[in-house]
């Protein structure tokens, strides 16, 4: 999925990515965290255990965007924020109904 979704911000010159279409299995939510985003935040708002893959606390090179699956398991998927910048509507997290994201370029 990190391929795919880099990849069409990159080269896709549409305004807006369907997340649920390059999600292949059933999922429940999907959240999108920025830059310098602490570990404790994050498990605070997933509402489960997670160690942070990547460091975000202290990156400003990526967002991270993690899918939560019903069984509370996970994928991540690291955004580079040089390819264009991922913004989501007013809700804090994405779901299967509701997965639409706009993409702005930098």
């Amino acid at each position: 999925m990190e391929v795919s979704l880099n990849k069409l911000i990159k080269e896709d010159h549409s305004k807006t990515i369907d997340i649920g279409d390059l999600i292949t299995y059933d999922w429940e939510r999907a959240y999108m965290f920025h830059p310098y985003t602490e570990e404790a935040d994050m498990k605070d708002i997933l509402g489960l255990k997670f160690h942070d893959p990547v460091g975000m606390a202290l990156r400003d090179d990526i967002k991270l965007f993690v899918v939560v699956k019903d069984d509370n398991t996970f994928e991540y998927v690291k955004v580079q924020l040089g390819y264009g910048y991922l913004i989501m509507g007013e809700e804090y997290y994405l779901t299967p109904e509701n997965d639409v994201v706009e993409i702005t370029q930098p």
